[in-house]
């Protein structure tokens, strides 16, 4: 979509040999290989971008989960003099799963890379937060962008979170309690993307109801985002959690009629009762009755 020569960097052995096979067919591009039990809570992108930057080249970086679905406007980065960076949907904290480097931003990104190996507890979008927010998220972490450029989140977005307009770019990043890491993937290997926008558009947050949030460890290799408002009255706290189980009933939902159905992906009906279980668990009544339906048991005793 972008036309820009691309680097890929690849974590495990797999990784690089599809990424081999897709340069030998589209005669462009080249394969890096990492390693993921070497990369230190994120470091290893930073690296690899410091790298490109440090020759004087603007580097654009996209996590594999993040997808281009047109070719952004030429306007786009004008106004990017050292970085460019997203938010997430419907929080006001950096997500780092785009980001635009000017040669210009090396020294804060070098400080980033630097904290993340001397700090345990460290992950790069905390950092982020502090270098271009000034967020107290990443202690002991010293330096700042001098000049950060946010770019607009309805172009630049996380769809799973909710899509308010038509992005050019969609982070298909999910939190670790929606579960749908599965569904995505398939969808996305079917090049399906496209289709799922219009089942995603929520209405935007307004600048009162746009939370913070933090990215905390709570496991090894398992960090765990953590969305919160500062002195947030009681009522804001009942409607957001209220708002967040009505969005993830209508997200297992509509993943369980795509697997009920087979139209986004592989027809699964084990899969397709699971997530309307979830729902049914959120609170939803026609999820419970959907879950009961594809009950195997019921379904062989409807035969008798």
């Amino acid at each position: 979509v972008l036309r820009l020569p691309a680097l890929v960097y690849c974590l495990d052995d797999r990784a690089q040999s599809l990424c081999e096979a897709a340069v030998r067919e589209s005669g462009s591009g080249w394969c890096l290989h990492g390693d993921a039990h070497g990369d230190v809570h994120g470091a290893d992108k930073y690296e690899v971008m410091l790298a490109a930057a440090r020759t004087g080249r603007s580097v654009l970086w996209t996590d594999l989960d993040g997808y281009f679905l047109v070719r952004p406007a030429a306007d786009s980065f004008t106004t990017v003099e050292e970085v460019g960076l997203v938010r997430h949907a419907r929080a006001g904290c950096l997500n780092g799963g785009l980001v635009l480097l000017r040669p210009s931003g090396v020294e804060a990104v070098e400080s980033l890379v630097h904290w993340l190996h001397h700090f345990p507890y460290g992950f790069e979008q905390n950092g982020l937060n502090a270098l271009a927010r000034g967020s107290t998220d990443a202690p002991f972490l010293e330096g700042a962008f001098a000049r950060p450029t946010f770019l607009d989140p309805m172009l630049f977005t996380t769809g799973v979170d909710g899509i308010s307009g038509h992005p050019v770019w969609l982070h298909l990043w999910t939190p670790p309690t929606y579960s749908l890491d599965e569904f995505l993937e398939e969808l996305a290997k079917n090049g399906h993307v496209d289709k799922l926008l219009p089942m995603l558009q929520r209405d935007p947050m307004g600048p009162e109801d746009l939370l913070e949030c933090s990215l905390a460890q709570v496991a090894m290799r398992a960090p765990m985002l953590i969305r919160f408002a500062e002195a947030a009255s009681e009522e804001f706290h009942h409607k957001e959690g209220a708002r967040e189980i009505a969005w993830q009933q209508h997200l297992h939902l509509l993943v369980a009629k795509a697997y009920e159905d087979g139209a986004l992906v592989r027809r699964d009906p084990r899969r397709a009762r699971a997530m309307y279980r979830r729902a049914a668990a959120l609170g939803s009544r026609d999820a419970a009755a959907a879950a009961e339906r594809l009950d195997p048991a019921r379904q062989i005793l409807s035969l008798l």
